[in-house]
């Protein structure tokens, strides 16, 4: 289904495109074709403005579908992957595969989180995005939490991204705490990067990862229709890229100010 979250969270977001798309950007994934579901224009307009970036999936995704011979979908998703990644200008050198069990991420959160950490110290990228630890999906919730880990002390700014939290919100808004002081609170700090003139690119890219979603349509008909994939895929080629700072990096670096009693997210600062 198209969720009404996007345009609630561009409402009150923070246009950050002129700042997110500058130095060296890191993107994890959890499976292929996350990293071009949440940041595909994001990658996109990083190297056209000259900015370096680095694809990081922590999964060759071999057990989604859950037909056939994981091995072969395993290839065949390892496959995708180069060749979307090449679609967003990155040459094989920027994409990498850690090779923890697709769906069992939580299950090794320990090292996940030590080999994130060594490719931070090692790279340096100055923002981290990340699949959001409010995601239902239990891999991309793993994920979020290990790069809460690994950036813990470490220079430049983190900021997660949803990918099935669009469609099924309840955890990600609620969670432990009320609407007003969780989820209020979260969608209020989102911050944004324009996607003009890259969905295009954005759209081949994802055609590239068949075995997901065979797409063969036009750009025109990519969000249209009653069809749930139609419906799904819409909250990702909109006019934004939505992203939600986590660490006080990210925070700063996307104009918020904190209030020092409660740490609550008080607001942008204008930054315009």
């Amino acid at each position: 289904m198209t969720s009404v979250l996007p345009p609630l969270a561009r409402r009150w977001s923070h246009d950050v495109t002129s700042d997110l798309t500058v130095g060296r950007l890191l993107v994890l994934a959890p499976h292929p074709d996350d990293e071009t579901l949440g940041c595909g224009a994001t990658v996109i307009r990083t190297l056209l403005s000259g900015g370096d970036a680095l694809v990081v999936c922590a999964t060759d995704g071999r057990s989604f579908p859950a037909v056939g011979d994981p091995k072969v979908m395993g290839a065949t998703r390892r496959g995708e992957l180069a060749a979307a990644t090449e679609v967003l200008g990155l040459s094989p050198e920027q994409v990498r595969i850690l090779d923890f069990p697709d769906g069992e991420l939580s299950r090794h959160e320990d090292s996940l989180a030590a080999s994130l950490a060594a490719l931070v110290r090692s790279w340096q990228p100055t923002t981290v995005l990340v699949s959001a630890v409010c995601d239902p999906h239990p891999d991309h919730a793993a994920l979020g939490r290990a790069a809460r880990r690994a950036m813990a002390g470490q220079a430049g700014a983190l900021f997660e991204y949803m990918v099935w939290g669009w469609v099924n919100p309840t955890r990600w808004l609620l969670g432990t705490r009320s609407f007003r002081n969780g989820g209020a609170a979260r969608v209020s700090r989102a911050v944004t990067v324009r996607t003009d003139g890259m969905l295009a690119t954005k759209r081949d890219a994802l055609c590239c990862h068949r075995s997901q979603f065979g797409l063969s349509a036009p750009m025109s008909e990519l969000s249209a229709g009653d069809g749930s994939q139609s419906q799904f895929l819409a909250n990702f080629f909109g006019e934004f890229e939505i992203f939600f700072p986590v660490n006080a990096e990210g925070r700063d670096h996307a104009g918020f100010q904190v209030r020092s009693q409660s740490g609550l997210i008080a607001g942008p600062m204008d930054r315009r």
